[in-house]
């Protein structure tokens, strides 16, 4: 099998990806990442991120997935500056702005201005939780309340606040915060 890193291919053995595989890993590294062997591309090449070894079958989604390192966000909304990594996340922002919502569910009609969301709104009929906390089994619809939850475990605070530098597991946590330092100004 060949891995791909910053174009340069190097090969790894059956024994090296054996023990890729069955290393133990840190607990709440790569989660959410896709397995080695289901991220290659017919050729039998991954595209692997130097910086968390997450794979990719195309150097394309790799390269997107780099942005969330780099904190690099190319695409910018004309109407309010919010910027974004993907094209496709700045499409789905501009529905705000219109109020579009050309996504619905089947079983209740509710609207969605994203497709992605009627499918994590579908589990909330079917009771299906996918995605696990492998620390304490606990489960849950979608990937980000699992990556909010992972924070309880692991104490990491990603979120400062740059007037006091008081830190915090949830953008809506430091948001709540911020309305404290508007109010007493």
């Amino acid at each position: 099998m060949e891995f791909w890193d910053d174009d340069e291919a190097w090969k790894c053995s059956q024994s090296d990806l054996a023990d890729l595989v069955n290393a133990e890993p840190d607990p709440l590294a790569g989660l959410l990442s896709p397995s080695l062997l289901g991220a290659a591309d017919s050729s039998g090449r991954v595209n692997l991120c130097g910086i968390c070894g997450k794979a990719y079958a195309r150097p394309s989604t790799l390269k997107t997935h780099l942005r969330t390192h780099s904190g690099e966000r190319p695409y910018r909304c004309l109407q309010c500056s919010k910027c974004f990594s993907q094209a496709a996340n700045l499409t789905a922002h501009l529905r705000t702005h219109s109020g579009e919502k050309p996504f619905h569910c089947p079983v209740c009609e509710r609207r969605f201005s994203q497709s992605s969301s009627v499918t994590t709104h579908m589990r909330t009929h079917s009771g299906e939780r996918p995605y696990r906390c492998c620390l304490c089994k606990k489960a849950f619809s979608d990937s980000s309340t699992l990556t909010k939850h992972l924070r309880t475990h692991s104490g990491e605070k990603p979120y400062q606040c740059r007037l006091c530098l008081l830190r915090f597991s949830q953008s809506g946590n430091l948001n709540r915060h911020m309305r404290v330092h508007a109010s007493t100004s």
